[in-house]
């Protein structure tokens, strides 16, 4: 299917609080993040490449060493195979909304579905 809409594509909870859909195709993922404030994605890795686009909200995002706080407009890059371990927590009292990009596609993520 070549054409799709965020406002049907249905969500799952991942856990209270979190929420996304996905849209995939042959090798590229995207995810459309709904996180509720004060909710956490603890520090993970993986070696899938990712950028994520922050819509609405702030998050204070750690990639490596580095923080910092991001909002709307905002872009994070985590490179291919690098296992960069990186995690955010929603900040403020404003639900939080970003778009990811992988490559190549989270398996893992169309497992839970």
């Amino acid at each position: 299917m070549p054409f799709y809409n965020w406002n049907v594509v249905p969500r799952e909870e991942v856990s209270p609080g979190i929420r996304r859909g996905i849209i995939k195709g042959d090798r590229i993922m995207l995810v459309l993040w709904e996180l509720e404030p004060g909710t956490e994605i603890s520090l993970h890795k993986h070696p899938h490449e990712q950028i994520t686009h922050v819509i609405e909200g702030k998050v204070e995002f750690k990639v490596g060493e580095e923080t910092k706080i991001l909002g709307p407009g905002d872009v994070c890059y985590i490179p291919y195979q690098s296992n960069m371990e990186h995690g955010a927590k929603v900040v403020g009292n404003e639900n939080f909304i970003a778009l990811d990009i992988f490559h190549p596609i989270r398996e893992d993520f169309l497992k839970k579905r």
